[in-house]
């Protein structure tokens, strides 16, 4: 038990000021007339406070020890993810990668493949004569 060793008089005091109703709350002048507060001081140095020290100072370690977990963990997720997004990259890269090597070989193709040659303007007006020659035969 946490609190067994605090006196009943400084838990009383401690609950009328955690009193979620400002109404019922103990005010600022109120918590300065509390008995606990204004008993003597030889009372107070009689009671021994090793207790109350150790239970802070276990509350700290654990306190720190929960905060290092909590960082541990913070971090192998924080590593989970770089390495995701790395993957992610590394993977685009190749299909970027890919692509331009397609590119290349479809620039390479066109300059392998002869063009195909407009016919002169004397050249086309000649396959119309005799295309027109050829109908004019047929019609006969």
């Amino acid at each position: 038990d946490y609190f067994g060793h605090v006196s009943d008089e400084a838990k009383d005091f401690v609950s009328k000021l955690l009193v979620i109703d400002p109404e019922e709350r103990l005010t600022a002048e109120q918590a300065l007339q509390h008995p606990w507060l204004i008993q003597e001081k030889s009372v107070l140095t009689r009671r021994g406070l090793d207790k109350s020290i150790a239970v802070i100072k276990l509350f700290n370690a654990r306190r720190k020890f929960r905060a290092a977990v909590h960082a541990a963990v913070a971090t192998g997720r924080l590593v989970d993810v770089i390495k995701s997004a790395q993957h992610e990259i590394e993977v685009e890269e190749e299909a970027a990668k890919e692509q331009e090597k397609k590119v290349e070989e479809d620039v390479q193709d066109q300059k392998e493949t002869p063009a195909i040659e407009e016919p002169s303007a004397a050249e086309q007006d000649q396959a119309v004569e005799e295309a027109e020659a050829m109908a004019a035969d047929g019609k006969q």
